[in-house]
């Protein structure tokens, strides 16, 4: 049985569904418990492990069986991030945006494997309503998602965002940066938060809880708090061109309708997105002005990356600090590049070993 694909291009899954694994490998067939799951053969399903105990059961197998495991193991969480500040008066409040932000809050919280409620990160709840754009669009979302007698809490000064308890919520929201949306995040904020960076880490990619951040243009660190901070410049412009991968998340969303003025700024790195892999939508051209001179991301990953990305997303994230090509073990794991299960095989446009979906067709299945 072959996994399913997350090559970049038409029709692309962000792993939609869970994957199976066919293998006679002790250390692989250990992933699985007894029962009928719905995606695997009869009697087999997903055994949820600790990612170390994952990396320590899969340490044995070669580096493509490795990224099938770990994807088949259901480890990683729900990411989403956007430098739009789409929370904004006229952006995509509501179901603007083709119900976008709506429809990540939904699967963000139906994916999530871990507490319950929304964490809420830099709005301060008790500011005049009036004024409050930040919290005001978030309830729209609550909304429209069907989430509004879910708990929502509010982690305000820096005492509490360094005190929160991840672990008990499904989902931690960022709003976007208060000098963009009124009510929203601010640098003493966004600095506590950096001090949480392992813990979200582990929230993430140990847990899987989801992540949804919107635009930090005008903070001092933006998103200081991933395991390398995404590399981001700001600039302002209207036209963004969407990849067919937002599709499983939002099917309505699409390159008109999340044209809007202004979006903020653009993703230029790290490699591979500090571990969230996938680019959902980019800035359509890299000079407005003259289309001509091409589009603003001809190559999404691996080690000729050019991107300019708006927004990042994956059902399955694994944040990480290792760069998987330059022959070093960054994480301090001791794996280095793709020995390092942190590393995406699939989409990098390398054949490596017996893998199937750099293998230049576009067959179902890949």
């Amino acid at each position: 049985m072959r996994h399913r694909s997350i090559r970049p291009g038409p029709g692309l899954l962000l792993l939609a569904s869970a994957l199976c694994l066919a293998t006679s490998s002790l250390a692989v067939k250990d992933w699985y418990q007894p029962t009928d799951g719905p995606e695997c053969k009869p009697g087999y399903s997903y055994k949820n492990l600790a990612y170390q105990q994952w990396e320590a059961e899969a340490s044995s197998l070669d580096p493509v069986s490795r990224q099938r495991a770990l994807k088949a193991s259901n480890i990683g969480g729900f990411v989403f991030v956007s430098t739009d500040d789409a929370d904004d008066i006229g952006h995509c409040q509501g179901n603007n945006c083709g119900s976008l932000y709506a429809n990540v809050l939904k699967q963000g919280y139906s994916l999530s494997r871990v507490g319950n409620g929304i964490l809420v990160i830099g709005i301060n709840p008790t500011m005049s309503a009036s004024s409050n754009t930040a919290n005001q669009t978030l309830q729209t979302w609550i909304q429209s998602a069907g989430l509004r007698s879910e708990r929502v809490t509010y982690a305000s000064t820096e005492a509490q965002i360094r005190a929160a308890d991840f672990t008990q919520f499904k989902l931690i929201y960022v709003p976007s940066a208060s000098v963009q949306t009124s009510g929203g995040m601010q640098n003493y904020q966004n600095s506590a938060l950096m001090t949480r960076q392992a813990d979200l880490k582990n929230y993430v990619n140990n847990l899987g809880g989801s992540l949804v951040v919107l635009t930090q243009a005008g903070l001092r660190s933006p998103y200081g708090f991933f395991p390398v901070a995404l590399e981001f410049r700001s600039a302002d412009f209207i036209d963004v061109t969407t990849t067919d991968d937002i599709k499983t998340i939002s099917p309505d969303t699409d390159s008109d309708n999340l044209d809007h003025v202004y979006w903020h700024g653009y993703f230029t790195g790290p490699k591979d997105w500090s571990g969230i892999y996938r680019v959902l939508a980019y800035k359509a051209y890299k000079n407005d002005n003259r289309p001509s001179q091409g589009i603003g991301c001809p190559r999404m990953n691996g080690a000729n990356q050019d991107c300019w990305a708006t927004v990042l997303g994956n059902q399955f994230a694994l944040l990480s600090s290792e760069d998987c090509d330059n022959g070093k073990d960054d994480d301090g794991d001791g794996l280095i590049d793709k020995a390092d299960p942190d590393c995406w095989f699939c989409g990098d446009g390398i054949k490596d070993g017996n893998e199937e979906c750099d293998d230049g067709n576009v067959l179902d299945g890949d």
